[in-house]
């Protein structure tokens, strides 16, 4: 607000609470009680400072099918108490946006609020029974108000809401919490194996998990290789686990939070499931080849249901709070590439403000037909012998030879994590991104932002380049990849050439959203198993002459994508 009454900005309002839970209830229906709604509404209010009494109508989702309004009235009834506030749904203006859905209908209210009246639910016959709330019936009301909500509930029982107020009007101010994180927990599953132990095996015997593709069934292509996940059953990792109506991108990522959760030692209960949230990271996101086909085998192309909720980018949250019962903070994040530091940054900045006692934090990624196809299609696939030898070459352009898999860790507070006795493997101390300017559709090689990134991870975590001992990354086998060497080079000077860089891509192939989580898991596990680090294979001398003499003081994870978005990371291993 400082900085926009500084430079004479008009504003129009101020965010002063937000939330996100999980119902942990169904894929696509909401849970009928309405518990979700409640929490959400409840905690956003709680985080805003003010009270019912300060809040003139709730922004509801709306979606004016039973299962939603039934559910929603019940959550807000149960959260309005007596109080005859209004909730009305904008989507009857304009329908169902899907993700615009939030900032728009967020944007009409707050023009609403600045115009003095409260929005109507247009097209408005009678409720539907049991749902007794004032619904500002196909009329505007004239009210002069300072603060609503806006909230809205999406497949997977993923759940968000932000309490929003004129820009000048008094708000309490909140306590700012401080508290140190740390990582309690590892979980990968790769084309190298579906345990921490199994993967630092092959690792550290030089094994590749990148082969042939004839899974894929694919025919008219130039690239045959990738890092494919072999086929497994849930009960390999747990007999309790039911992850067979999934999509392979949710059962990926179910089964390492899965791994995750019990390697953090928590067992998720009633009593405790309000308390874990999830960050979930995703590049390319869930196939619709399966949502395609429902479609287009049908005479009147009618959708199946279930069938669309697995496509939205923010559904393998949903299945994975479904499966383990998580029903805290919850975010789905697609930037892209290294999405996992952003899912991570998330977590962080979740448990120092004591949004919750634990995360599981990460990324995850499918090789599936369509996207192999595509891929290839554009050239942005290794062919022939650079995808048999995978390592970096600097004449490729954007090539390199995919991975599928996830990578999930715990995150929790210090003293969360004291209390209960936990193994601490490392602690985050800040992180940094940054977006470049351009190009987009030609290679980014500048390296301006990936450095601020690094400088603000750095600053942040206190942290001077002098006391970094190792790098962590996730090298694509391409000119890219200079990128953050340059950046490397420069930040540590002299210091560069002793500093060694680590990375999983060349044994796993290159995991998209998830590689840079995947390696940095597996030097913790190393670390406290007091393991040497496994060899590296980038095939550039500087990196794979380099050798760790001793645990590192600090870890720099350093990621960019070829359209410029960039992630840096500090931990304290």
């Amino acid at each position: 607000m400082e900085s926009a009454l500084l430079r004479n900005a008009r504003c129009y309002g101020k965010i002063i609470g937000h939330a996100t839970t999980s119902d942990a209830y169904h894929p696509t229906a909401p849970d009928p009680r309405g518990d979700g709604i409640y929490r959400t509404l409840e905690a956003a209010m709680e985080h805003s400072g003010l009270t019912t009494d300060d809040i003139a109508y709730i922004n509801a989702h709306g979606t004016g099918t039973e299962a939603n309004d039934m559910a929603e009235t019940k959550g807000i009834v149960r959260f309005v108490k007596d109080k005859p506030i209004p909730a009305v749904s904008i989507k009857s203006f304009f329908g169902h946006c899907m993700g615009t859905a939030g900032i728009l209908e967020a944007t009409c209210s707050l023009l609403s609020m600045n115009e003095g009246f409260i929005p109507p639910t247009i097209n408005f016959s009678k409720p539907r029974g049991g749902c007794v709330l004032d619904y500002v019936p196909n009329q505007s009301r004239e009210q002069e108000h300072h603060a609503f909500i806006s909230s809205n509930y999406a497949f997977g029982g993923n759940n968000a809401a932000a309490v929003i107020s004129k820009w000048d009007f008094p708000v309490p101010l909140q306590e700012t919490k401080k508290q140190r994180v740390v990582i309690t927990g590892l979980g990968v599953l790769t084309s190298l194996g579906f345990s921490m132990e199994e993967t630092l095996k092959a690792l550290g015997d030089c094994k590749t998990g990148i082969g042939p593709i004839e899974r894929l069934n694919l025919d008219d292509v130039k690239s045959f290789y990738a890092g494919l996940v072999p086929e497994f059953k849930a009960a390999q990792i747990d007999r309790r686990l039911d992850v067979e109506d999934m999509n392979p991108i949710s059962k990926f990522a179910t089964v390492a939070a899965k791994i995750a959760l019990d390697h953090a030692g928590i067992r998720v209960k009633r009593n405790n499931a309000e308390n874990i949230g999830i960050a979930m990271g995703v590049c390319n996101g869930p196939s619709e080849a399966e949502h395609m086909t429902s479609v287009f085998t049908t005479d009147n192309y009618q959708p199946n249901i279930t069938n669309f909720s697995n496509i939205t980018a923010n559904s393998t949250a949903g299945w994975v709070s479904n499966a383990l019962y998580v029903k805290g903070v919850n975010i789905s994040l697609a930037p892209g590439h290294h999405a996992a530091v952003q899912s991570m940054a998330y977590a962080y900045d979740a448990l120092m403000e004591g949004r919750c006692q634990h995360i599981i934090a990460g990324a995850c990624d499918e090789v599936y037909p369509k996207n192999f196809w595509k891929y290839d299609l554009i050239d942005f696939l290794c062919r022939g012998e650079h995808e048999k030898d995978y390592r970096i070459r600097f004449e490729n352009n954007k090539q390199k030879v995919i991975g599928e898999g996830a990578a999930m860790i715990v995150m929790e507070p210090l003293d969360v994590a004291e209390e209960r006795g936990a193994d601490i493997y490392g602690e985050v101390l800040g992180y940094g991104m940054s977006m470049d300017a351009g190009p987009f559709l030609e290679q980014n090689l500048q390296t301006e932002g990936l450095a601020h990134a690094c400088t603000l991870a750095l600053n942040r975590s206190n942290i001077k380049p002098s006391e970094v001992d190792l790098v962590v990354w996730a090298p694509q086998g391409n000119i890219q990849d200079k990128k953050v060497l340059d950046v490397c080079r420069n930040i540590f000077k002299n210091q560069y050439d002793e500093i060694p860089m680590v990375t999983t891509t060349f044994n796993t192939g290159y995991i998209e959203s998830a590689s840079i989580l995947v390696t940095l898991a597996c030097v913790l596990s190393s670390f406290k198993q007091n393991l040497d680090l496994w060899p590296q294979v980038t095939g550039l001398p500087e990196i794979d002459r380099k050798i760790l003499r001793k645990k590192p003081r600090h870890i720099l994870m350093v990621g960019s994508s070829d359209v410029g978005y960039n992630f840096a990371a500090v931990i304290r291993p």
